[in-house]
């Protein structure tokens, strides 16, 4: 299974090995400082180099093809990541199809339900483009349902689907790298802070529970803390 790193501090994470592609979204570019695609990418094409990259697109109809377009021109190879529904809770089949017949890479992303699996299956699997289907399992588990069934039922979907990647998206501790592996995604987006844990990965866990005594101990006589 790849690890994306799922952030904008491409330069960082570029240097760690386990790192084998990035996605971005919306959110990340409204709290940066550099908002503009392009600009962004230029910035950092040589630490990006032959690995994968996703931009999002956000509007709806006419405007969204145009995004399509744009981040197209930036760089042929860059996956197009288009919501599976946009902001008026319609299917986005217009903008995927858009994209898929001008044999653009695509990232179907923000799903949640088998039939917006389905709707994705039905939508790539006449293709040979690359396709990421990014299901949200990060934050399926964040409204205290089970992510697995939806990651196992669209493995089964696309299983002949060799272009195809399935992803899990939002990777909320150690635990869950595990957890994507283990139902067979091939890729999961991880964010910097998580990233930053990976030494901890499968460490001795009599060794994790030391050091955290340890700091309570620390904390309280550093802290100066008293009983009575």
């Amino acid at each position: 299974m790849k690890i994306y790193y799922d952030g904008l501090n491409i330069e960082k994470y570029s240097k760690n090995n386990i790192v084998e592609g990035f996605t971005t979204n919306c959110t990340f570019f409204s709290q940066n400082d550099t908002k503009n695609y392009l600009d962004f990418y230029n910035k950092n094409k040589e630490f990006i180099q032959d690995k994968d990259i996703s931009f999002q697109t956000w509007e709806n109809g006419d405007l969204g093809i145009k995004q399509i377009n744009e981040i197209n021109s930036i760089d042929q190879k860059i996956f197009i990541k288009i919501p599976i529904i946009n902001s008026k809770n319609e299917l986005n089949t217009n903008l995927i199809n858009y994209a898929i017949c001008n044999k653009m890479p695509i990232n179907i992303t923000a799903i949640y339900t088998y039939d917006q699996i389905k709707h994705s299956y039905e939508l790539v699997k006449s293709i040979e483009t690359k396709v990421i289907i990014s299901i949200f399992g990060g934050p399926i588990s964040d409204s205290g349902m089970d992510p697995s069934p939806f990651i196992l039922y669209a493995k089964h979907l696309f299983k002949d689907l060799k272009n195809v990647e399935i992803l899990w998206a939002g990777c909320r501790e150690l635990y869950t790298i595990t957890r994507a592996e283990n139902l067979g995604c091939d890729i999961i987006t991880v964010p910097g802070d998580i990233i930053d844990k990976m030494n901890l990965f499968k460490y001795d866990l009599n060794l994790l529970s030391l050091e955290r005594v340890n700091k309570f101990r620390n904390d309280a006589i550093n802290g100066k803390i008293s009983i009575i």
